[in-house]
């Protein structure tokens, strides 16, 4: 089975300040984390997660994007969390912006999860509902990029 990457079509934005403009409203940050300079960070030796509370509808698939910069050490991953089991998105260790697609078990909350040696900053989270397009199986194709807006 070969993967095919479709560009889709997306619902509004879903995250409160996923940008962090001016402060960290909306998220409730774990040990470790604090605001600064526009960016979330955490510096503490214990695992920890930032998160928000956002109802996710059973079934459906949702694009994760966000932002890690001056990551010196550890990996973060995101979530969707609560409702239903945990959907864990990838873990990614250095400085990039990432995307995970995770479909949702009727979570109740998202989450950003880092290991107990992450040092680093989060930024520019966005999360959207893929109301058309995103990831699928086929045995015919390989990651042959469709656009689907046209």
């Amino acid at each position: 089975r070969k993967r095919v990457r479709l560009d889709g079509v997306y619902s509004a934005e879903l995250s409160t300040n996923g940008d962090f403009d001016g402060n960290a409203d909306g998220w409730s940050l774990g040990s470790g984390w604090s605001y600064n300079n526009g960016k979330i960070s955490k510096i503490s030796n214990s695992p920890s997660f930032i998160s928000q509370a956002i109802t996710f509808d059973a079934g459906k698939t949702y694009k994760v994007s966000y932002t890690t910069s001056n990551v010196l050490s550890g990996s973060v991953f995101s979530s969707l969390r609560g409702g239903g089991s945990n959907v864990n998105g990838s873990f990614f260790d250095s400085n990039g912006t990432y995307t995970d697609v995770l479909e949702s078990t009727g979570n109740v909350a998202f989450a950003i999860t880092a290991s107990e040696d992450f040092y680093g900053s989060i930024d520019d989270i966005s999360i959207k509902e893929i109301e058309h397009g995103g990831i699928i199986e086929s045995p015919q194709c390989i990651d042959e990029k469709l656009n689907l807006n046209k």
